[in-house]
């Protein structure tokens, strides 16, 4: 969907004091078989004080790798600085280099 491809990809702020980071896991049907998958979700408050959902993502697995993507995409919209990033525990995230 046009939209949805437009929101992925639009520009962010410079600077969000805090951003949330988490996965709601789930299992789906797929040509009959059951799959775990899980939806990542990035929410951060601008500067403003107001909360925006910054990415959604569906996928297998958390790593390191795939955390690194995350923030990565975050600095490709425009993101430059993060003060404080909240996360419950989720696997990969204690790995990747500060």
């Amino acid at each position: 969907m046009p939209q949805i491809e437009e929101w992925q990809n639009k520009p962010l702020d410079e600077v969000y004091p805090v951003i949330y980071i988490d996965a709601i896991h789930y299992s789906v049907r797929d040509n009959g078989l059951i799959r775990k998958l899980a939806a990542y979700v990035t929410l951060g408050i601008n500067l403003e004080g107001r909360k925006e959902v910054l990415t959604i993502d569906v996928g297998q697995n958390e790593s390191a790798k795939y955390w690194l993507s995350v923030l990565n995409s975050l600095k490709n919209r425009g993101v430059r600085d993060i003060m404080i990033i909240c996360a419950d525990g989720l696997t990969g995230i204690k790995e990747l280099p500060v």
